[in-house]
């Protein structure tokens, strides 16, 4: 049986590794762009999900990690405007 211990210091690498900016960038642009149509279509959003789960599964160190990127967080205001757009002209049309 796996300790407590052996546990959590596996979780800490596992966040560790997700946090490095260069993942979390990657993490947000598969989350934020549309994927390839080369790719078969049974696995053209398996990883955007998974990217989006592990940005929304409410763990404090990511999130603070992601608030530090620039990067990341213009490119998800970009997407979040582009989406208030379209409910807006959807709403007024």
């Amino acid at each position: 049986m796996v300790s407590l211990k052996k546990k959590i210091n596996f979780f800490q690498c596992v966040i560790c590794s997700l946090t490095r900016p260069a993942v979390m960038e990657e993490l947000v642009t598969l989350t934020t762009k549309e994927p390839s149509t080369d790719i078969e279509e049974r696995w053209r959003y398996k990883y955007p999900n998974v990217a989006c789960e592990l940005l929304t599964c409410d763990v404090p160190t990511l999130n603070e990690k992601l608030a530090g990127i620039f990067g990341a967080l213009l490119c998800i205001y970009r997407l979040e405007k582009n989406i208030c757009k379209v409910i807006f002209y959807e709403y007024v049309s």
